[in-house]
């Protein structure tokens, strides 16, 4: 069963993206099951990749041969990543679809920036192990920057569609 400690009890509150990676790198082969069921029942809305990395991580540290199959964990934050990236464009898409004006392009070129720094933000720090897609999301940041200097180029409406597509 998983406990909490006096430390855990007394930090601030944190999102449960963050807390999840800080348990399961704690945890130990038998927690893993309660952990599992957690994660697949939980709505995660971010951090789908580093919380995969530090999963199978932990598979590797722990020694437990589990299966993952049965456990269905990274299936689960898949699924999710997948439902959080969909959504988030969908709105992004509706936001911007007839906003061409000088706010119209402020406000594409700060979606570029939010996606920018959500993505520095959930990259690995350089001590810590590279979790799959790591390296992928290094390429959309520079992506990235490539759709904001064509936002900021826009000279018409129709090069300002042509340039937030992607977004």
């Amino acid at each position: 069963m998983i406990t909490a400690t006096k430390e855990t009890e007394q930090t601030q509150l944190r999102p449960f993206d963050e807390t999840i990676l800080t348990m399961i790198d704690r945890s130990i082969a038998r927690e893993m099951g309660e952990l599992a069921t957690l994660i697949r029942t939980t709505k995660i809305t971010k951090n789908h990749d580093r919380i995969i990395a530090a999963w199978i991580n932990q598979k590797k540290v722990s020694g437990w041969d589990w299966d993952e199959e049965k456990m269905g964990v990274v299936v689960s934050l898949l699924e999710q990543k997948r439902e959080a990236e969909k959504k988030a464009g969908e709105v992004v898409a509706t936001d911007l679809a007839s906003s061409f004006s000088h706010h119209g392009k402020e406000r594409a070129l700060m979606i570029v920036i939010e996606k920018i720094i959500g993505i520095a933000q959930n990259l690995p720090e350089p001590n810590q192990y590279l979790y799959p897609g790591a390296r992928d999301e290094i390429s959309n940041i520079f992506k990235l920057f490539e759709t904001a200097k064509k936002i900021s180029h826009a000279k018409t409406e129709q090069d300002f569609q042509a340039a937030i597509t992607d977004l």
